[in-house]
C-alpha cells in the first residue's frame, strides 16, 4: 500500500511535468491555443512541496568476532573414538563436557570450545555454530579465568529426572547438570559454576551413530 507521502510526491511530480509542457502522460505535448501565453505558476504551497526525508543513518561496521587460536586444551576431553556412538547418553554427555571445557590460553570465548565438539554434532548444527562466533566480550568471570590462565574441569550428572520425551530409534533427549570448576596455571582455584543443559540427538536409522542436533543451557 502506498503511503500518503508517496502519493503526494507522485501528484507533485506529475503536476510539475504537465506544467512544463512535457506531455500529457500519453507521449503527446499538451495543447495550448495559439497566441495564448503560458500559464504562470504561483508560489509552491506546503501541500505541493516535495516531501523531504531524513538522511539515511551511516552503517556501522560489524563487531569483530572473538576467535581464539589453534591449539589443544590442557584438559582431558572425550575422544570420538572412545565414545560409543550407539549410546545416546554417552554422546550427549561427551558434547556437554566438551562444550564447557575451556582453556583460556587458547580460547577467546566458549565458542572455541564448542567447535571442538564438532565430531559429535550433526553437520547442520556444527555448521550453524561455526558461522556464529561470539562478538560480545565474554564477561567478568571469563576475564578472571583468563587472568589466571585457567582451564575448566567439567563434571556432568544426569538430569533426566527433570522430565524428557521418550527416546525413539531416531531421536533422543538428555539433560545434565554441569559443575564447571576453573583452575589457574598459577595455582588459583575459582568457585565452581553450575548449569543445566538439554541435549537433543538424532540419527537416520538405528544402524547409524547418534549425533547431537542442539544444545540448550538453562542457568
Amino acid at each position: 500500500m502506498r503511503g500518503p507521502l508517496a502519493v503526494l510526491a507522485s501528484l507533485t511530480i506529475a503536476a510539475t511535468l504537465a506544467g512544463c509542457g512535457l506531455g500529457d502522460g500519453n507521449g503527446r505535448e499538451s495543447a495550448r491555443p495559439s497566441g495564448q501565453p503560458a500559464p504562470t505558476r504561483g508560489p509552491v504551497t506546503t501541500a505541493e512541496a516535495i516531501p523531504t526525508y531524513p538522511q539515511p543513518s551511516v552503517a556501522t561496521s560489524p563487531l569483530p568476532a572473538l576467535v581464539g587460536r589453534t591449539g589443544t586444551p590442557a584438559a582431558s576431553l572425550p575422544a570420538p573414538g572412545q565414545v560409543d556412538g550407539r549410546d545416546a547418553t554417552a554422546v550427549a554427555r561427551a558434547v556437554a563436557q566438551t562444550m564447557w571445557t575451556v582453556d583460556t590460553t587458547i580460547d577467546a570465548t566458549r565458542w572455541d570450545a564448542a567447535q571442538r565438539a564438532a565430531p559429535f554434532l550433526t553437520p547442520r548444527y556444527a555448521e550453524s555454530l561455526r558461522l556464529s562466533p561470539q562478538v560480545a566480550a565474554p564477561g567478568e568471570t571469563w576475564s578472571t579465568w583468563a587472568e589466571h590462565k585457567s582451564v575448566t574441569a567439567v563434571a556432568a550428572a544426569s538430569a533426566d529426572d527433570l522430565g524428557k520425551p521418550e527416546d525413539t530409534e531416531t531421536s533422543a533427549f538428555h539433560a545434565f547438570t554441569l559443575t564447571v570448576t576453573p583452575t589457574g596455571r598459577d595455582g588459583w582455584r575459582g568457585p565452581a559454576l553450575t548449569t543445566t543443559v538439554f541435549v537433543s540427538l538424532e540419527r537416520a536409522s538405528a544402524a547409524q551413530p547418534w549425533r547431537v542436533s542442539s544444545v540448550r543451557a538453562a542457568d
